[in-house]
């Protein structure tokens, strides 16, 4: 009811205010019919264009029925959404829009490609290996800790990996032995193991020429440990 008072105060007041107003219609002179409201009785009463002069301004509606019916026809079909993103370039709302948005995927293409690219893991380079001199061949060895002994070995190679077979020769005995390890660069790495008594000599020995000097570490099957120092000549070399 408020809205219908304050729309027939402004028709009262635009009829006035209109430099060729005839007349307009008063409230007292209006039918009500039924439901209808006062406001859209005069609204309906002003159809016709009663009360209302021919000269009036032919920029808007001839009657506030008309003027209504319009302002609601464009209302409805004005489209108030705006876009969420717009780009700087474009003629229109909607074109600047589409333009936005193509970046934007275009954004998201090359951020997604970049993530992958960050993430994929790293190609491994080979590793590089220093090749070892070839060591095959009958060789010397003089083990010494608290007694002196010397093992005969004949050493087979196959790139870094090293094995053979000998003698190890202690006081008045002498045992047979077995050989493995392995070589990189100029440092040998030996496991000489007696048969009876069990022992385990475990030799780390520089290579110089034919020549080899290092310590070792001796385990026995009792579960003894020593340590002492080796050296060795390669007496023949394979062919």
């Amino acid at each position: 009811m408020r809205f219908e008072r304050e729309l027939l105060s402004l028709l009262i007041l635009l009829a006035c205010l209109a430099p060729n107003t005839q007349g307009i219609f008063q409230p007292s002179d209006v039918t009500l019919t039924g439901n209808q409201s006062l406001a859209d009785a005069l609204i309906e009463s002003s159809a016709s264009g009663a009360g209302i002069s021919t000269g009036a301004d032919t920029r808007f509606a001839s009657t506030p029925k008309k003027s209504r019916n319009i302002w609601q026809n464009e209302s409805n079909s004005t489209n108030w959404t705006m876009p969420s993103t717009l780009a700087e370039t474009g003629n229109s709302a909607k074109e600047s829009r589409n333009i936005a948005e193509a970046q934007s995927s275009n954004a998201a293409v090359e951020e997604t490609t970049s993530t992958a690219q960050a993430t994929a893991p790293a190609e491994t380079a080979p590793v590089a290996t220093t090749a070892g001199a070839p060591v095959a061949g009958s060789w010397s060895f003089e083990l010494s800790d608290s007694a002196v002994r010397q093992a005969d070995i004949t050493l087979f190679q196959a790139g870094d990996v090293l094995f053979g077979m000998g003698n190890l020769n202690e006081e008045d005995s002498t045992i047979q032995v077995v050989a493995s390890g392995s070589l990189q660069g100029d440092e040998m790495e030996l496991d000489i193991t007696s048969t009876g008594p069990i022992s385990l000599y475990r030799l780390a020995l520089n290579l110089s020429g034919d020549s080899a000097a290092g310590d070792y570490n001796a385990f026995s099957a009792s579960g003894d440990s020593w340590t002492g120092s080796a050296s060795g000549t390669r007496t023949v070399p394979q062919e």
